[in-house]
């Protein structure tokens, strides 16, 4: 077989990448148009719910806007096939061969900065959130297959429990109320919980109230500490569970109206039952610990918050769930981050969302590229759909010698050429691969 340097690759973009048609344009504008089609159904269905869920019925006015929304989405995920095919090509052009970066982090990170422009302002935050997400949980299935770190025993719980303390802290001492997450997290705990600090003398318990009635002065709760953390319990178990089982039933539509008894079967599922006990042992830990600590120092302190939420941190047992932890830990950084710059504590950098998304998508696109094995699941799914399943269809095993094991997911996938476009150095490479095989 031929042998190639393990720093570069000399074949053509068709040998490589776009397999299936040998001219470039004809490969950047197939994936472009996938792209487009499927960015339709996704944020049709997107936009749509978002407009439902607000509980008005649109006007005119506001369809056009949901329709124009849709179309400029769209266009910007057709953008980034489009433009990652075509930058794939002409970083192929200038250096004459690929090579680790020029074979996906390169072309991905100019097609990332040309699509992100094209977006609504108002979603590159949240979509560079989302990415940056995906990207770190590649970034460490990339650095524990290449045994530079070695996995943590239940480090999930810790980095949830680090991100709670972190939140709750945040949820404390925020004057932004309209934030999503501030609402979520009033929804979880109460209102009560962000009373201002004080320092009011303990209340004796009036004579013949038992320890199921008794609470301290300064709780919010208007019954006992511990009947109000069983009340906690129950209720937020419930909440949990119906939420869990709603979205599943609506993302399981279709199923169900073929066989309505699948309904049944759904709500039967022990995954409803464990985010609702993620749920309620979150707030219930979170307020008894603010209860204990109220006891304890006969105060209400907002710092009290950051070990209520190291504590409630161990609620994600139940529902170990590694998208929503990263979820959680890169929205509790954002908001600390932007908390941080009205401080004057930080200086904000513009375009920053936008550097962040064609970064984070950069090493998604180029480990999908050359080691898709350790690319999320769901993210590999998401790109074969929006792709037609080209993003499978690239030639990994002529990348192999780059030394990152890129055929090892697509092990049998062997492209057929059209023999006038291919060098005859690829038909040496060919010759000597089937040799081996």
């Amino acid at each position: 077989m031929v042998a190639f340097s393990k720093h570069y690759l000399p074949f053509s973009c068709y040998e490589v990448g776009h397999t299936w048609t040998p001219f470039c344009p004809s490969a950047s504008s197939g994936v472009g148009l996938s792209c487009f089609e499927e960015g339709l159904k996704i944020y049709s269905s997107v936009y749509l719910l978002s407009a439902l869920l607000s509980g008005k019925l649109p006007n005119i006015a506001q369809c056009k806007r949901i329709f124009s929304s849709i179309v400029q989405s769209s266009f910007f995920l057709a953008c980034n096939g489009f433009c990652f095919i075509g930058a794939f090509c002409i970083c192929r052009q200038i250096f004459g061969r690929f090579g680790v970066l020029s074979s996906g982090f390169f072309p991905s990170f100019i097609a990332n900065l040309i699509a992100i422009l094209v977006e609504r302002p108002t979603r590159r935050p949240a979509l560079a959130i989302y990415v940056t997400n995906v990207a770190s949980e590649t970034i460490y299935n990339q650095l524990v297959a290449r045994r530079f770190l070695t996995p943590i025993p239940h480090g999930d719980i810790i980095i949830f429990s680090l991100t709670l303390a972190g939140l709750f802290r945040w949820f404390q001492a925020t004057q932004d109320r309209n934030n999503f997450l501030f609402k979520l997290l009033r929804a979880l705990v109460g209102e009560g919980e962000i009373r201002s600090p004080s320092n009011l003398p303990t209340v004796k318990t009036p004579p013949g109230k038992g320890i199921w009635n008794k609470s301290h002065p300064l709780c919010p709760h208007t019954q006992g500490c511990l009947q109000n953390s069983f009340q906690v319990l129950f209720k937020r178990f419930l909440c949990g569970w119906g939420l869990h089982a709603s979205v599943s039933a609506i993302l399981s539509f279709p199923l169900i109206m073929r066989k309505p008894s699948n309904l049944l079967l759904l709500l039967k599922g022990m995954k409803h039952v464990r985010f609702g006990a993620f749920i309620a042992s979150l707030a219930t830990i979170y307020q008894a610990v603010c209860c204990a600590l109220r006891w304890l120092q006969d105060s209400n302190r907002k710092s009290h918050s950051i070990l209520a939420g190291l504590l409630a941190g161990i609620s994600v047992g139940f529902y170990r769930n590694s998208t929503l932890i990263l979820y959680l830990a890169w929205k509790t950084l954002e908001v600390l981050y932007y908390e941080g710059i009205e401080a004057g504590y930080l200086m904000k950098v513009p375009g920053f969302a936008s550097f962040l998304y064609s970064l984070s998508t950069s090493i998604l696109f180029h480990a999908a590229v050359m080691e898709p094995h350790n690319l999320k699941p769901s993210y590999w799914k998401f790109l074969m759909k929006i792709t037609g399943s080209r993003i499978s269809q690239l030639n990994r095993t002529s990348l192999d010698c780059l030394g990152l094991q890129s055929s090892k997911m697509l092990p049998n996938f062997n492209p057929e050429y059209e023999s006038n476009h291919i060098s005859d150095q690829f038909k040496l490479w060919l010759q000597g691969h089937k040799d081996e095989y």
